[in-house]
């Protein structure tokens, strides 16, 4: 991505943020700004590079994220999926202690003053 400034479209006396007008003074008023709709959207290049360089070597970038989303995502479902069945699991299934007899262990606490 990169931007442009119109330098033949300055207003000599703009108005600041702040309501004051500056004068003399050299105001944009437009820019252009040019965004890749490439294999990588994103605005830093250090960021870019690696996707450039497999794109170049023949690897299919875009089919490669895909999948490793879909990794991703499925992974997440599944952790997702162990939480609720732990917490279900423990709110409907209290355990038994074999020591009271087979009666449920009540997780209670009694302070005497």
């Amino acid at each position: 991505a990169y931007v442009k400034n119109d330098v033949f479209n300055i207003d000599r006396s703009p108005i600041l943020t702040s309501g004051r007008e500056q004068t003399p003074g050299r105001g944009l008023l437009s820019s252009t700004m040019t965004v890749s709709r490439g294999i990588c959207w994103y605005l830093d290049t250090t960021f870019c590079y690696n996707f450039h360089r497999l794109d170049d070597s023949g690897w299919d970038v875009v089919l490669l994220m895909r999948m490793l989303f879909v990794v991703i995502s499925v992974l997440c479902g599944l952790v997702v999926l162990w939480l609720l069945t732990s917490i279900l699991k423990a709110a409907l299934c209290p355990r038994v202690s074999k020591s009271s007899g087979g009666h449920v262990e009540m997780l209670t606490t009694v302070t005497t003053p």
